[in-house]
């Protein structure tokens, strides 16, 4: 948490929801893809499609354009 609280102390992350709030969104996300990707029994990897999921991660947590 203390990296979610750097990132909004720098003006970097969403500082307009609160700190617990940001790291359920992570972990959230973290973890709903994580438990899908077993319970589906995918068979591509999950970094295969690294660079399209950290842009929508990013979107979530990145503070908006004002």
């Amino acid at each position: 948490m203390a990296v979610l609280e750097d990132g909004q102390n720098r003006g970097v992350l969403n500082d307009t929801v609160p700190l617990h709030i940001l790291f359920d969104v992570f972990m959230g996300f973290i973890s709903r893809l994580g438990l899908m990707h077993t319970i589906r029994q995918t068979e591509t990897p999950l970094n295969a499609e690294f660079d399209a999921l950290f842009v929508i991660l990013w979107r979530a947590i990145s503070k908006p354009d004002a």
